[in-house]
């Protein structure tokens, strides 16, 4: 199949290591070895492109929100993916609402890449749970 037939997807991990790494470096991961800053987020993606064998990634997705990165960072780390030609479009997963629409004012504002996908964390186990707390919650309780 040729690449113009295909689409290839990676991503960044805000926290922790790659599990897929995991065992392979018998060292802590250092400072912008995790997380969303520009070190990481650049180095994560030259790393899919030689996994993958392309020359580009069509969608970039950051997993997580890092709560110590300034998003700032992690957006302008993003665009510089796009602009260098290595990614095509960028989006987020398992972000909040605010933390989202914060990241498209910054992106809409500076002339960022813009976000065009998400990805949202949806879980059949956590959504029946949900609903068994709501129901009970919703039952009457009888009277002392």
């Amino acid at each position: 199949m040729r690449r113009s037939e295909s689409s290839a997807a990676s991503s960044a991990i805000a926290q922790g290591r790659d599990h897929r790494h995991q065992g392979r470096h018998p060292h802590r991961p250092g400072l912008g070895d995790t997380g969303l800053g520009r070190r990481h987020i650049l180095a994560s993606a030259e790393a899919s492109l030689r996994r993958l064998g392309t020359d580009w990634i069509d969608v970039y997705i950051v997993h997580r929100h890092d709560p110590v990165t300034p998003v700032e960072e992690t957006l302008e780390a993003l665009d510089e993916l796009v602009r260098r030609g290595h990614v095509r479009h960028v989006g987020f997963s398992n972000w909040s609402a605010w933390q989202a629409a914060k990241a498209a004012g910054i992106q809409e504002r500076r002339g960022l890449a813009p976000f065009i996908a998400a990805q949202m964390y949806y879980s059949l186990v956590a959504a029946i749970s949900s609903m068994r707390s709501c129901r009970s919650s919703a039952t009457p309780r009888s009277a002392p």
